[in-house]
This record gives C-alpha cells, structure tokens and sequence, in this order.
C-alpha cells in the first residue's frame, strides 16, 4: 500500500520517522523530502534499528 501527501515546502515544524528508511525504496530521497518539507529551525527524528541489535537488524 503507498500514500502519496502532498505538503508544501518548508511548512513542518517536526518530521517523525521510525524505522521505516529501511523498507522506502530510495532512502535518500526520503531525507531530501524530509529537509525539503521542514521549516529553518525545524526538528527531524529518524531512526532505524542497528543490525546488530537484540530484536534483530537488517
């Protein structure tokens, strides 16, 4: 399933991402929508789990 949001540029305050990079498939142009979308003097959260982590990596 994929939904498409159409936002403005440099309108968000705060981008929240967690554990989804791993599974978009081009990552980087998730980070320049994430930059794209923010406001100067915005905040972004991405996260992803480590491979090596105890609950399992990539």
């Amino acid at each position: 399933m994929c939904y498409i949001f159409l936002v403005l540029n440099k309108i968000l305050d705060v981008v929240f991402c967690t554990s989804l990079i791993g599974h978009v498939l081009d990552p980087l142009g998730l980070l320049h929508e994430i930059r794209r979308v923010l406001r100067k003097g915005g905040w972004s959260y991405v996260s992803f789990p480590s491979f090596d982590s105890p609950r399992g990596g990539y």
